[in-house]
């Protein structure tokens, strides 16, 4: 072991001495460059000659040659030619080192803007194309479409058209509410339904929306801490089976369930058609959301079938007559799966905003629609899924009472 130690040092011996000698030569090059190039120079300016450059050298070493003035001016330039450079090269070492910090400072996107192309006024996106399109429709340049973003290359403005469709895949914190949403919302022309699952959606773009007319605040779980001063008529807005098949798979697909190659499926199934003549049983008869929840929890109750059957609603009325006359324990089976949909209703506070109470003002789908007015329903996936399901069937409902406006 001291053997190996001991041939180490040796070797480490040897390197320092290499190190020293080129240090030694590099210190003599150097004073051969700084002292005696600009001696030899100004000595040929001021007319002294030699026989070669190891005679100068010799010379100059011995004491034979004199030092004169135009030594002392070829001695500045070259000092101010090694500070200059020296300057110049600290300066562009600091300018890369700045240029790397911010190429390493700059975002993935930023960094492929470079590859990407550039938005000219014959693209798709840009705002005379968007415009014309409009026009085609008979829509005005504020009407036409919305201002999406800039480009990061060029800094031109994205615009999608009024038939396009956006979807934003983006993680968390990186600006889908602020950047996208909202802007959107305070730069839509007409009537907007605007669902978040944060209060941030009704707080930032409010005082903008107000301008233009009334925003509803759809808030059943108090995350934005809205009372509940006006009310949609959940129950009045079915107004035929097909409606009431619709909202009923509303319901329906807000609960996770079996596939439809189970029995779990099937139940669903029988569940969702038993919640749907429900629905218009109490439509038509006026008796509102509590008659719903009573006739799940009373199978015994045959009240929906007798206004189906007054209404003239005979296909769906013998539907669910069969479901009533089946035996004891397949009809608990469709009434329990009916009963998980529909058990939002149980509780008062969400039921509040889809029942009918005086004093407070009716939410009307026709006149929103008309209206250029915002709706801004507060969802939550956690607590409960009362949410979900309120908003996908006011979602669908404003949807549909909009195409049927157009298509007039």
């Amino acid at each position: 072991m001291a053997s190996v130690d001991t041939e180490r040092s040796r070797r480490a011996s040897r390197g320092l001495e290499s190190y020293a000698a080129l240090i030694v030569l590099a210190v003599v090059l150097l004073i051969a460059l700084v002292v005696l190039v600009p001696w030899r120079l100004g000595l040929a300016w001021a007319g002294y000659t030699f026989d070669s450059v190891p005679g100068f050298i010799f010379a100059a070493l011995s004491g034979g040659v004199p030092w004169v003035w135009q030594a002392s001016v070829c001695e500045g330039i070259l000092a101010l030619f090694c500070v200059s450079t020296g300057v110049l090269w600290v300066v562009s070492r600091r300018r890369r080192r700045v240029a790397r910090a911010k190429k390493h400072q700059r975002t993935r996107m930023e960094r492929a803007a470079d590859l990407m192309g550039e938005v000219t006024p014959a693209s798709r996106v840009s705002f005379t194309q968007v415009v014309a399109k409009g026009a085609r429709f008979g829509l005005d340049a504020s009407s036409s479409g919305f201002w999406l973003a800039e480009t990061v290359k060029s800094r031109e403005k994205v615009y999608m058209d009024c038939e396009d469709g956006l979807l934003a895949i983006c993680g968390p914190r990186v600006g889908k509410t602020t950047s996208l949403a909202v802007p959107m919302i305070c730069e839509a022309p007409g009537s907007v339904l605007a669902t978040s699952n944060k209060r941030d959606i009704v707080d930032l773009p409010r005082a903008i929306r107000a301008k233009r007319g009334r925003v509803w605040v759809f808030d059943p779980q108090g995350i934005s801490g809205e009372p509940p001063t006006w009310y949609w008529d959940m129950i009045g807005y079915i107004n035929s089976a097909e409606r009431a098949m619709e909202i009923a798979t509303v319901f329906m697909d807000c609960k996770p369930g079996g596939g439809d190659a189970t029995n779990a499926g099937f139940f669903r199934e029988m569940g969702r058609n038993l919640l749907a003549g429900l629905f218009l049983a109490a439509s038509r008869s006026g008796a509102g959301i509590d008659a719903v929840r009573d006739w799940l929890a009373d199978q015994s109750d045959q009240t929906p079938l007798r206004i189906l059957r007054e209404s003239g609603d005979m296909g769906l009325e013998r539907y669910l007559r069969g479901i009533y006359q089946t035996n004891p324990q397949q009809r608990d089976g469709y009434f329990g799966e009916a009963s998980s949909f529909a058990n939002v209703f149980l509780f008062d506070e969400i039921t509040d905003w889809i029942r009918p109470s005086p004093g407070r003002e009716a939410f009307d789908i026709e006149a929103f629609v008309r209206s250029g007015a915002n709706l801004s329903p507060a969802r939550c996936g956690v607590r409960r899924r009362c949410s979900c399901c309120r908003r996908r069937t006011r979602r669908r409902s404003v949807r549909n009472t909009l195409r049927r406006l157009l298509s007039r």
